[in-house]
């Protein structure tokens, strides 16, 4: 049974002493379906992660699902090269085509401040944000919402995953934020 099923179903059955069941709440039902959908998303990537012999297809898998969950136009994961910079290492778009090296452009100030503090970022309106007005890649890429979480085992960063749209969509900023972490920390444990 799929986890949406198994929610679902706790929704309609499992209600708690002295709750009531709500029925004019549809947006609390579609957010909370939303959340379970990702949630189902992110055990699917890492039972995919756990069964995959071949490291490419594992990071192919987790930029696609990083995609899917930012609601982001494209993506790409970078590892460190061993000289402390970054590479490219696979992109692909919103509908899963690959993105070439030389078509490689992103927001490398960001990139670089969260491989370097291991925090992760995420920035939505990048284009009239104040702590981004200086950093020429976001206005000449004209980028919106940025999303980068650093590939991190222990203390080691072994590099960053990177998602951002030309537009601004709302997220539920915490929540997508944790999914993202948790596909970079999958990512990083297969590498």
């Amino acid at each position: 049974m799929k986890l949406g099923e198994l929610v679902n179903r706790s929704n309609t059955t499992n209600i708690q002493p002295g709750m009531r069941k709500s029925t004019g709440d549809a947006g609390g039902q579609s957010q909370f379906r939303e959340r379970a959908q990702d949630l189902e998303t992110v055990l699917s990537v890492i039972t995919k992660i756990n069964n995959s012999l071949v490291l490419s297809d594992v990071l192919a898998l987790v930029i696609d699902h990083a995609i899917r969950i930012t609601n982001s136009e494209r993506g790409f994961l970078m590892l460190e090269n061993g000289d402390g910079k970054l590479q490219y290492i696979v992109g692909h778009d919103k509908h899963g085509k690959k993105i070439h090296p030389e078509n490689f452009e992103i927001s490398r100030s960001i990139v670089d401040d969260v491989f370097s503090t291991g925090e992760s970022v995420c920035v939505e309106n990048a284009l009239n944000d104040e702590r981004f007005e200086q950093r020429q890649s976001i206005m000449n890429l004209e980028l919106e919402t940025i999303m980068c979480a650093a590939l991190k085992t222990h203390d080691l960063t072994l590099g960053v995953i990177y998602v951002d749209s030309r537009y601004i969509h709302s997220i539920r900023r915490d929540e997508t934020l944790r999914m993202f972490d948790i596909l970079a920390g999958q990512a990083a444990i297969a590498i």
